[in-house]
């Protein structure tokens, strides 16, 4: 299975690149009163009429779904399996389609674009585990010596965020290893990007846990694991805040409405214009539509991961998504009747087809 993040900022689709240790997870953005400026007048204006546009209910059908473009089609492209291992010869492959996809996505998007990319396809699962378990192993090490740790990103963000490390909110610890990270990155002075998101490996980190025997290293319940976001999503505006516009950026990647209106309204508090390239977000495609196209339509910078392959690869990743977040199987019944509200106004309006622009 291979997978991509496509833009879908519709009037502002831009280039998405441009401490004191927290170690709770109690934080959220109205508990810190510091007045924040924006950067500029223009930005103030740009927040201030995206904030404006967007309906943060995301039931406004008409608005949310109007005038969509279809500027960044990509052609249907080769898959990668990731679920079994086939050898080294199919790690090659997938090593190349890889490569195919990131060069087909740069050109697509005019290099706005993202690929997320599966080191599992790229070798024995086995030695991938140990060797996820040694490289922890040394983190851990060279953390207790020098508070930090070295990423891979440092190679590739000098000058802007081409590399985003996944961090996975439903951890413990994720907020004192994130961090950790931007120490690293402020200190050697490359850009720190990040991609935010709730986690969906749960079951399988419990029971390695036990199976090991050292602690749950999972938060007890979605509530906790929603603070953990929110302190990592208010953490990372505090270090934007230290370090300037230019040297800090993240993707809020949720289908989770609350998250995303804390995120919007975070945005507005902190005077984070969408164009300054500082916080964007990202949903599956075909799923939480209508909170993408508002955030779209409204100004907001939004990207569409679209996870593709034979279909017996992609169901169990997208099975894993809605574990990740329960609410997207609830909330499924207000998605339906949100699109039935749709289909009627269409046709009681006589528009039974939305407009595109040339």
């Amino acid at each position: 299975m291979q997978s991509a993040l496509i833009g879908l900022n519709f009037p502002l689709q831009r280039r998405f690149l441009s401490g004191v240790l927290t170690t709770s997870a109690s934080r959220c953005y109205s508990s810190d009163v510091k007045k924040y400026e924006c950067t500029s007048a223009e930005h103030k204006k740009e927040l201030d009429e995206c904030y404006n546009r967007l309906d943060l209910s995301f039931e406004n059908t008409k608005e949310a779904f109007k005038d969509i473009p279809q500027t960044h089609a990509i052609s249907k492209p080769s898959h990668s399996r990731t679920y079994f291992y086939e050898g080294e010869e199919q790690c090659d492959k997938n090593r190349d389609i890889f490569k195919d996809s990131i060069n087909a996505v740069a050109s697509a998007t005019g290099n706005e674009g993202f690929v997320a990319v599966k080191v599992t396809a790229l070798g024995r699962p086995q030695l991938l585990l140990k060797l996820s378990e040694a490289i922890v192993q040394t983190q851990n090490f060279f953390k207790a010596l020098t508070g930090g740790m070295t990423l891979q990103e440092g190679r590739y963000n000098k000058t802007r965020g081409n590399v985003f490390n996944t961090y996975q909110a439903y951890l413990k610890q994720t907020l004192q290893n994130m961090e950790a990270d931007m120490q690293v990155a402020r200190r050697e002075g490359w850009h720190f990007g990040a991609k935010l998101v709730r986690g969906a490996y749960m079951e399988q980190e419990r029971a390695r846990a036990q199976a090991i025997g050292y602690e749950d290293p999972v938060n007890p319940d979605f509530q906790a694991t929603t603070r953990m976001y929110e302190s990592c999503l208010t953490r990372i505006a505090d270090e934007v805040d230290r370090r300037g516009r230019t040297n800090v950026s993240v993707m809020v990647a949720s289908h989770n409405e609350d998250t995303v209106r804390f995120a919007v309204n975070l945005m507005k508090e902190r005077c984070i214009a969408p164009s300054e390239r500082v916080m964007c977000m990202a949903q599956l495609y075909g799923m939480c539509d209508q909170v993408s196209f508002s955030l779209g339509q409204a100004g907001f910078s939004v990207y569409k991961y679209l996870p593709y392959g034979p279909v017996e690869e992609v169901l169990p990743y997208l099975s894993r998504r809605a574990l990740e977040n329960g609410s997207v199987l609830k909330k499924a019944n207000k998605e339906r009747d949100l699109l039935w509200k749709e289909l009627k106004r269409r046709i009681s309006s006589g528009e039974f087809k939305a407009k595109t622009h040339s």
